[in-house]
């Protein structure tokens, strides 16, 4: 498989988690999911130290592990679902969104946005953009601005 074919089974495997979650609790806490070299998929959670951890150190304990396994060869892409509020492109204002970040071991690393609604526990999704990614899994670690 190519790297966006990749990036699109791990989108289509993590998103809808990701709405049922908005659903079900308006919420939900990063989660993530790799694909080995054999092409299998498995989704990813991360448990901060204390339980009510701000998301950013369940997103580091997510790349944390993401980045081991991706130094060992046992995962050939990663990705990383946040809740988020992002100014699309062409947009005047912040929009609530479904990221999920992805980064292949072939150098292919974007984020995809979902701008979402939700409305009697139904959550209805946008058109998506992308923006380049941050390499968190593969290669050195970068900083999110």
């Amino acid at each position: 498989m190519t790297p966006k074919q990749d990036a699109q089974l791990l989108v289509d495997e993590l998103l809808p988690f990701a709405k049922l979650m908005l659903g079900r609790f308006g919420e939900f806490h990063p989660f993530g999911g790799r694909i080995a070299p054999d092409g299998s998929l498995v989704h990813v959670g991360a448990r901060a130290e204390e339980e009510s951890a701000p998301s950013q150190e369940e997103i580091a304990v997510l790349e944390e592990g993401l980045r081991s396994e991706a130094s060992s060869g046992a995962i050939r892409a990663a990705a990383i679902v946040v809740n988020v509020a992002v100014k699309p492109p062409g947009g005047s204002g912040k929009v609530d969104a479904i990221e999920i970040r992805i980064d292949h071991r072939d150098g292919y690393s974007v984020s995809v946005f979902f701008p979402y609604a939700i409305e009697d526990d139904n959550v209805t999704t946008s058109q998506p953009f992308v923006f380049d990614g941050v390499r968190f899994a593969f290669g050195a670690r970068a900083e999110r601005s």
